[in-house]
């Protein structure tokens, strides 16, 4: 089998597992933990204004955390499909499929065989830290800062070396 359609089929695999592992989360509500303070009971998501959301970090006066875009994604679903759980895990499993794909892309950027690749990848996927980002809605910041920092990869010229450097400099400021 050529390498191209064995990494289609990594790609194919890979999205198919996530999906198999999290879609039961589709039926769950909505969380009481942090579900009604960021989402169910904030004026910004119910009346959707993106500056007021940028300026205020969409927590109109009071502010807790500054996560504009998180709350713009919960804005732009409640004026799609009202307060039905199921479509915001649905954007959280999307997402982490969008996670999932481009780590095995970031991989193949750094040019591993592909079993170790396909390896990484199973393992990442699997991993059961995964679940509260996915599973919980109002855990889709962490999801959205994760699809941003793969994103950062492809828009800078990598070798091995530089993604070495630039990973031990990340651990470092961790």
């Amino acid at each position: 089998m050529s390498p191209y359609y064995r990494q289609r089929i990594l790609y194919l695999v890979v999205a198919l597992i996530a999906v198999i592992l999290y879609v039961p989360a589709l039926w769950c509500g909505f969380v009481t933990l942090d579900d009604p303070l960021i989402l169910l009971e904030n004026p910004t998501v119910k009346n959707f204004n993106l500056i007021e959301t940028f300026k205020y970090g969409g927590w109109g006066q009071k502010s807790i955390d500054y996560i504009p875009l998180t709350i713009a994604s919960y804005a732009l679903e409640y004026s799609l499909f009202g307060l039905d759980p199921f479509y915001y895990h649905l954007n959280n499993l999307v997402l982490y499929v969008i996670i999932c794909l481009l780590f095995i892309l970031f991989l193949q950027k750094l040019k591993s065989e592909f079993f170790i690749v396909a390896a990484a990848a199973m393992v990442f996927m699997s991993h059961p830290v995964h679940v509260e980002s996915v599973a919980w809605v109002t855990e889709r910041k962490d999801l959205l800062c994760t699809v941003f920092f793969c994103f950062h990869f492809f828009f800078i010229p990598l070798t091995k070396r530089k993604i070495q450097k630039q990973f031990i400099g990340i651990v470092l400021r961790f």
